[in-house]
């Protein structure tokens, strides 16, 4: 459609006489595709859904949110850099922040470190917990709170015998 060179299963042209197409294809593997791209270097665009607005469905016809995922085996979703010592993560903002790394959080996996971290702020995000992959062991950068009527800080394991209770709330009394 709009090309003289097709090579997918359907090709979208650029209609100004450009060289950037929109390809729907197949590979052999069953695998269907949406790929935008120069037609003749092969190099690969940038591809909006719904720029001008709307919600995306994944699994619903009926989406609430701008992305919205439903699965019937569980909602799970896969952030894979392909590369060792890479950062795959999850950037919330908020406001009119014109970048992620500012006025948000960011959750993402440390390929260099092996951790999960969790880095909030405002001008400039900084790490404020850390789960090692390997050891399981946390590392807070900032004071832990417990805050609920009945909550214990136990250091060890969860059976009484190989335990340390540093504090309960009932008592306020720290050991």
């Amino acid at each position: 459609i709009g090309t003289t060179i097709p090579s997918g299963a359907i090709l979208i042209g650029d209609t100004g006489g450009g060289n950037m197409v929109l390809e729907l294809g197949q590979d052999r593997a069953s695998v269907s595709y949406i790929q935008s791209r120069n037609i003749t270097s092969n190099t690969a665009y940038s591809l909006a859904i719904n720029p001008s607005g709307g919600n995306v469905g994944i699994g619903t016809t009926s989406p609430v949110q701008k992305l919205h995922i439903v699965s019937t085996d569980g909602a799970n979703i896969i952030l894979n850099s392909n590369t060792g010592a890479e950062n795959s993560g999850i950037w919330m903002t908020e406001g009119a922040a014109a970048s992620p790394y500012t006025n948000g959080a960011y959750i993402h996996y440390d390929g260099t470190s092996n951790s999960l971290k969790i880095n909030t702020g405002t001008t400039s995000l900084t790490t404020k917990l850390t789960i090692d992959r390997d050891t399981g062991n946390a590392t807070f950068a900032g004071q832990v709170y417990l805050d609920s009527v009945g909550a214990t800080l136990t250091i060890g394991e969860t059976s009484e015998t190989h335990s340390t209770v540093l504090w309960t709330n009932n008592s306020d009394t720290f050991y």
